[in-house]
């Protein structure tokens, strides 16, 4: 199943949390960033080079993970 948003994928996170534990929970969920085209989430966190997330926006306003997210709409 593929979560239409970052958002829904980051559903039932715990905040603060560090990467690695962040990968291990939620690693495998894919995110539908274009109809039928999805990305993992494990993916986008490696992109990003924070090693702790203190809140959701943490994630979702990680500059490398928007414009992952942007290439792959682009390609």
């Amino acid at each position: 199943m593929a979560y239409p948003s970052l958002v829904s994928a980051l559903q039932g996170v715990q905040f603060p949390i560090d990467k690695n534990s962040l990968i291990n929970q939620i690693g495998d969920r894919e995110v539908e960033v274009l109809e039928g085209q999805t990305v993992s989430m494990r993916e986008l966190l490696n992109a990003c080079p924070k090693n702790r997330y203190e809140t959701l926006h943490d994630v979702i306003a990680c500059p490398e993970i928007v414009s992952m997210i942007e290439q792959t709409k682009a390609a």
